[in-house]
């Protein structure tokens, strides 16, 4: 189910970034987008879980 919603997602990009002009830049969307939702998760996993206790 959740690899269906991720592809899902992933068809949608280069249709929305040609429509906005920067489809010569969506390998640089896709990494950003990739690269926030690590440092998020990690964040998150660092401040709000208590691993250590």
């Amino acid at each position: 189910m959740l690899a269906a919603a991720l592809t899902e997602v992933l068809n949608v990009w280069p249709i929305l970034a040609k429509r906005i002009g920067v489809d010569d830049k969506i390998v640089i969307l896709l990494m950003a987008i990739a690269f926030g939702k690590v440092a998020g998760s990690l964040f998150h996993w660092l401040y709000f879980v208590d691993y250590f206790h």
